[in-house]
């Protein structure tokens, strides 16, 4: 069976300290976690940002739960640099997933996303 993360990144740069409580939930993700379920795929929704989580711990639960692929999300610009390490991490726990980066940034400036993240 296909296994699918979908990943909220940890806040860790520019928005580092901010209450999660003022975030929103990731509803992306959990459109996409619904669907997926629907038909038939394991998935997990990881919350970084509201959990607090650090990368080394987010890398740590990518592994435990070993999925084949791996979504991240980029909605705000000045998360980017979160999803951006986030995709670091998920690379180093699992070399052969397939990692998709999506969000409102991530349309916008796909290209720059896929020139800084490592293992394009």
């Amino acid at each position: 069976m296909v296994k699918v993360l979908l990943i909220n990144p940890p806040i860790g740069t520019q928005l580092k300290g901010i209450n999660a409580a003022g975030l929103s939930e990731p509803l992306g993700l959990l459109y996409i976690a619904a669907v997926l379920e629907r038909r038939g795929i394991e998935v997990t929704v990881l919350d970084g940002a509201a959990e607090g989580i650090t990368q080394e711990e987010l890398g740590r639960r990518i592994s435990e739960f070993n999925p084949k692929v791996i979504g991240i999300a980029c909605m705000m610009t000045e998360l980017c640099p979160d999803s951006i390490e986030t995709v670091k991490t998920a690379r180093q726990a699992i070399p052969e997933a397939k990692i998709v980066v999506g969000g409102h940034h991530a349309s916008f400036v796909a290209d720059k996303i896929i020139e800084t993240s490592p293992g394009r």
